[in-house]
């Protein structure tokens, strides 16, 4: 008999927990997140390691229903990064 495991990995789980969290937090303190996604400089490194980033930054924040906004050429020369500002919605106003 073969046993199939429908346990979600660690990684995924983990990931899942700590967007939970982060957004219980946001609610919590009354913070809007404000995410954007820089891209690699001109003058960067090369290679499939930094596209590979890119796009998976792109995808986990796609994936956690995130909007954000694109800044190209403002990554690190090493790749890619994504920013979170948080505006306290108090501040904002109704």
């Amino acid at each position: 008999m073969t046993r199939i495991s429908t346990a979600v990995p660690t990684s995924s789980r983990t990931r899942s927990r700590s967007s939970r969290t982060g957004q219980r937090l946001y609610k919590t303190f009354a913070l809007d997140p404000f995410f954007k996604l820089s891209t690699r400089p001109p003058k960067s490194m090369d290679g499939r390691a930094v596209e590979t980033a890119e796009r998976a930054l792109h995808d986990a924040l796609k994936a956690n229903g995130l909007a954000y906004d694109l800044n190209p050429g403002d990554g690190a020369f090493y790749g890619p990064r994504s920013d979170v500002q948080n505006v306290p919605k108090i501040a904002r106003g109704p």
